[in-house]
């Protein structure tokens, strides 16, 4: 059985392109540098679409339609919008070529691409409100969990008391005559310790079975 095969939208990217040269070479008598410029915009945007390189096909296109507005033009420019994923622009301009081609012949397919964009619209946007949902919850959370954890105390948040002479009232190991005191005591115990050791009162002995003692303090 057969069935009747359905244009695909590459190929009507090429039928109307192919319609477009049409369009431009009957103003052949009456052609202007702009229709010329606007046909070489054409031409390069086939070709960089026929490569896959559709932001530039988009660009060539544009440049093209700004220089002869012609219907089909607008159809490309929501190929080269659909195939970079840029479905809400896609949408724009698949409507705005139906809108100045309201008899296009090729109307069912266009018509086909608007419900798909439409669709992948929605399901972008539903993504987008599941992933704001998503992390609206997340900075709830870390909001009750810094919530719950113990708050700072109080004697390590606040400095010396308000009105206090010399900080008092704060640790004693911040002020300055407590480490003045240790530096004293620290000077006065090395200096017994190394007069106890020069005083001839010591011996260094080896354990039984050396070579003997070794008296290391001099002559």
């Amino acid at each position: 059985m057969r069935t009747s095969a359905r244009p695909s939208s590459s190929r009507r990217t090429w039928t109307l392109a192919a319609l477009l040269f049409v369009a431009l070479a009957a103003t052949g008598a009456r052609a202007d540098s702009r229709t010329d410029e606007a046909r070489k915009h054409v031409e390069w945007a086939n070709l960089h679409y026929k490569l896959g390189r559709f932001d530039e096909a988009l660009t060539e296109y544009s440049k093209a339609y700004e220089l002869f507005p012609a219907p089909p033009l607008l159809f490309n420019l929501g190929q080269c919008h659909r195939e970079l994923k840029n479905c809400t622009r896609a949408l724009f301009f698949f409507e705005s070529y139906l809108h100045e081609e309201p008899d296009a012949r090729d109307r069912r397919l266009v018509e086909a691409l608007i419900t798909d964009c439409r669709l992948a619209t929605e399901r972008q946007e539903r993504a987008n409100r599941t992933l704001e949902q998503q992390q609206a919850a997340e900075r709830r959370a870390r909001a009750a969990i810094a919530a719950s954890l113990p708050a700072t105390p109080s004697f390590l948040a606040r400095g010396p008391a308000a009105g206090t002479s010399h900080g008092r009232g704060a640790s004693i190991f911040r002020r300055w005559w407590f480490w003045t005191a240790v530096a004293v005591a620290l000077t006065a115990a090395t200096g017994a310790t190394l007069g106890y050791y020069y005083s001839g009162t010591t011996t260094r002995t080896l354990p039984a079975g050396s070579l003997g003692t070794i008296d290391r303090r001099g002559p």
